[in-house]
């Protein structure tokens, strides 16, 4: 079993940009988007395996989201207690996918195909980040 706990505020998949360029379409990815999959691949490193994870394996991703300034005390409260769920974007999926990325660009497994069981959630926090746990099945 593999646990992460990264400390960076937690960003979605972003949807590939697409261009003409010298008359060829391309697909390419947005810098905002490179930077998030740098800075999360720099910390997710320290844990990747020697070898990357042969078989189905289980994957568990809670994102840590944010609590927004603007709230009120009582608000802010609520969402530390975790009676107040995070509905607003990103998506959970999108979030999920780019761990997912992450992951098979650092070897934790050959392909990401390789996720057989997926829990995915996302939480308010004062201490925001991702807590990522990887298991072989």
């Amino acid at each position: 079993m593999i646990r992460m706990v990264i400390p960076i505020i937690p960003a979605a998949q972003m949807r590939a940009r697409a261009a003409v360029r010298n008359g060829h379409a391309i697909a390419y990815k947005a810098a905002k988007q490179r930077h998030a999959e740098d800075s999360l691949i720099a910390l997710m490193r320290q844990y990747r395996p020697v070898e990357p994870i042969s078989g189905p394996v289980m994957l568990l991703v809670t994102a840590y989201m944010p609590i927004p300034q603007s709230w009120s005390k009582k608000r802010r409260l609520e969402a530390v207690e975790g009676t107040v769920y995070h509905d607003k974007r990103p998506d959970v999926d999108n979030l999920l996918k780019q761990v997912a990325d992450c992951m098979t660009q650092l070897s934790f497994w050959n392909d990401d195909t390789q996720v057989a069981e997926v829990t995915a959630k996302k939480v308010y926090s004062v201490n925001p980040g991702w807590e990522i746990i990887l298991e072989a099945l």
